[in-house]
């Protein structure tokens, strides 16, 4: 009988609101039924009318005066036989007292007709606003006092709200109370979607969930991290923890960026964290990031597994500017995908791309497709810009100059549901997070099960949540609760469909906008990680043995063109700024030893030169000298010289003055392949014509000496003859004197 009088009452409700429609009638209703639930609008209480019970209501307004949330609603979805279960709470925020509280269950029986119409119910108050019901209300607090709180909790069986046919139906609650005045008024209210079936035989649909583990990157070439965020996300409480325990134990798609893992590994290792100012300090996060691993590589062992290109970089904002280092960078990004399996100790997909873009361009897919990517995941059913269309296939595939790429589209619907488990802002109708995420993904697939052509095979959906997602722990469980628990839906892995091989794409492509600037990374982060790069092939070129440099060095630049870095420029500055600190650090402990002066014994003469070698291997560089004015001095080119690690070589210079005096020149190290490893310094060189004048010098003086030695020892001769005379004098007058006689 109650059913009965349930369809008389609708009849009725269907007829008032016909009359309503044409403006002829003024409704009213007996004293009772408006002293029972009290359903009247505020206008037409001081009005002494009231509006009869379960007639639409869709014009009234709403007084904010208190918020109202819904909590929990079960059944999640509705069957023939269910009763329908409506908890939350009911908060007064208004200055003044709420008198005879009262929540009333509203309900629309039309159901919703096309899946747009889902995402309308939280965004139109209007849509699909429904009808209060008499038979469903509950009498709450006779006084609310102002930011009092208070619970309700309605239930009433599913099979006299008089649904119809299988489908999406909204439910929600109103709050009625009484103010100061003696009006009664609306002062808040909430609503849902609630899926409803009938019958034995329900369509169904395919659903592939992705779940995807990426962060900003952190880790520097020489193994050090730019900061310790990475911990607490790694860490019991943290998001990235939350992340693989919710989905341990369910068939998502597990899709990792390469880099996170690579920085978990390091961080097990034990590392330290480099501040801005270059000081370091020990991390925190070893042992979080050690069970982290430990839990993952548990979480995947048997799961389908997809490896992005190394720390996702942003080939939208390199396409156009430098399509050649974009291309190069593709195939670094590519080739560092084999990291994750070598983590995880398993073999992971790889040649799928994840721009995370709003649109695809042609000139990133033909970088992607000559970097070896063959399948491309992009939001929306395969959105594409303008110029992507000249070059689409029939099978949805794009025709690039590198060979077709296959573009995979996300179902909006569903990554719209997925974005909202990680909203920050709650929902502005009060629904509860989890209860608005379960919800939202029922409607959302019974609705595509429901509009798929009957007789052919289940359509497949494949569900995308922003790449770096930071979900509610419990809007996810509830999320995933839902997925697996509806029976309409069928979770499929990801993988079929991002296979590098994959069946044709179905429906064509479509154009969508071109990119927000915030959409990718700014033209001046690109040109300096340009010019980062430039340092990077220095420093490789450098080096005896540089694969293990370049290696490091670049997956750092990687790192430096990463989309993580669109929503925070500050930081995607101060990381290049660290990796190139790094690099040009490096090159610093590769020096020459250069005197203020050096003195030329002549014309031509020879100088020595130090390179040190600060560096733990060893170096092939040469010197570079270049005189200021060539025409008076002349150095001979020097030939590279292997320096060992943390040694010293002596270089010998040979330089030709063409004239005397003080001649500066510019001495610089470089590569063999010339190069330049840092500034030039000044040495001044000193050039004399010492040579001849000083032999003529030193002949005249020789002379000079050699003739007053002669002098000399004349003199001591003459000297010695004349103290001998007196000596013989006597005899000889003897002599004389006998030979006169």
């Amino acid at each position: 009988m109650r059913c009965v009088r349930r369809a008389g009452t609708a009849l009725t409700s269907a007829a008032v609101a016909s009359v309503l429609s044409v403006g002829a009638v003024t409704l009213s209703t007996s004293a009772a039924a408006g002293a029972t639930t009290g359903v009247t609008t505020g206008a037409t209480a001081r009005a002494g009318t009231s509006v009869a019970a379960g007639a639409p209501v869709s014009g009234e307004d709403v007084a904010p005066l208190a918020t109202v949330t819904l909590q929990r609603l079960t059944p999640a979805a509705a069957t023939p036989g269910s009763t329908l279960v409506v908890k939350g709470s009911i908060r007064n925020v208004s200055a003044e007292r709420l008198e005879s509280v009262q929540v009333l269950l509203r309900y629309s029986r039309d159901r919703l007709e096309a899946r747009s119409e889902v995402a309308q119910v939280f965004t139109d108050r209007e849509f699909r606003s429904g009808t209060r019901d008499d038979d469903f209300f509950k009498e709450l607090d006779p006084v609310l006092r102002p930011r009092e709180v208070t619970r309700y909790r309605l239930k009433a069986p599913v099979d006299e709200l008089l649904l119809g046919e299988s489908g999406v139906y909204v439910v929600g609650v109103d709050v009625r109370a009484t103010l100061l005045d003696g009006s009664r008024v609306t002062v808040a209210r909430t609503r849902t979607v609630l899926p409803w079936t009938v019958g034995r035989r329900l369509p169904t649909t395919r659903v592939a969930l992705l779940w995807p583990l990426a962060a900003r990157p952190a880790l520097l070439p020489e193994g050090q991290l730019a900061d310790d965020v990475l911990a607490g996300e790694l860490g019991p409480q943290g998001a990235l923890s939350s992340l693989v325990d919710i989905a341990a134990s369910t068939p998502v798609t597990w899709v990792v960026d390469p880099d996170l893992l690579v920085t978990a590994r390091a961080m097990s290792q034990g590392y330290e964290v480099r501040d801005t100012q270059g000081r370091a300090s020990p991390g925190t996060g070893a042992q979080a990031a050690t069970g982290w691993l430990q839990e993952l590589r548990a979480a995947t062992a048997d799961a389908d597994l997809v490896a992005l290109p190394y720390a996702t970089p942003d080939l939208r904002a390199l396409a156009r500017r430098h399509p050649i280092w974009a291309r190069s960078i593709a195939e670094r990004a590519l080739a560092g995908a084999a990291a994750a399996g070598e983590v995880l100790d398993r073999t992971a997909q790889v040649g799928v791309a994840w721009p995370d873009d709003a649109a695809a361009g042609m000139p990133m897919l033909r970088r992607l497709a000559a970097g070896g990517i063959r399948t491309v995941l992009v939001r929306a059913p395969r959105p594409v810009t303008e110029e992507t269309r000249s070059g689409e296939l029939p099978d949805g595939q794009v025709a690039t100059s590198a060979g077709p790429i296959r573009l995979v589209g996300s179902d909006p619907g569903l990554d719209a549901v997925l974005a909202a488990a990680g909203d920050p802002v709650p929902s502005l109708l009060g629904v509860a997070r989890p209860l608005d995420v379960r919800q939202r993904l029922l409607a959302e697939t019974l609705l595509a099960a429901l509009e798929a052509p009957p007789g052919g095979d289940p359509p497949t959906l494949l569900a995308a949540p922003p790449l770096r997602w930071r979900p509610d722990a419990r809007a996810a469980r509830a999320l995933l609760r839902g997925w697996q628990s509806a029976a309409w839906i069928t979770p499929v892995g990801a993988a079929p469909l991002l296979a590098a091989d994959p069946s044709p794409a179905e429906g064509g492509l479509e154009a969508s906008p071109s990119p927000r600037p915030e959409e990718r990374l700014t033209a001046a982060h690109v040109e300096q990680v340009r010019a980062l790069s430039r340092v990077v092939e220095r420093l490789a070129a450098v080096l005896t043995d540089p694969e293990a440099t370049r290696e490091a060095y670049g997956l750092s630049l990687l790192r430096a063109l990463s989309s993580a870095w669109r929503s925070d420029p500050t930081q995607a500055t101060e990381y290049a700024v660290a990796v190139e600190s790094s690099a040009r650090g490096q090159l610093d402990r590769v020096q020459v030893v250069v005197p203020e002066t050096v003195t030329l014994s002549s014309r031509t003469g020879l100088f020595p030169l130090i390179v040190a070698n600060g560096m733990d291997q060893a170096v092939n560089v040469r010197v570079e000298i270049t005189a200021a004015n060539r025409s008076r001095l002349t150095v001979a080119p020097l030939e590279p010289v292997q320096v060992a690690a943390g040694e010293k070589a002596t270089v010998t210079v040979k330089a030709e003055a063409a004239a005397n005096g003080r001649l500066p020149v510019s001495v610089a190290l470089v590569t063999a392949d010339d190069r330049r490893l840092g500034p030039p310094q000044r040495l001044l060189v000193v050039a004399t014509d010492y040579g001849t004048i000083g032999w003529t010098v030193v002949g005249a003086a020789a002379a000079l000496l050699f003739g007053a030695v002669a002098v000399r020892l004349t003199r001591r001769m003459w000297a010695a003859r004349r103290r001998s005379r007196p000596q013989q004098l006597p005899h000889e007058e003897e002599r004389v004197a006998e030979e006169v006689r």
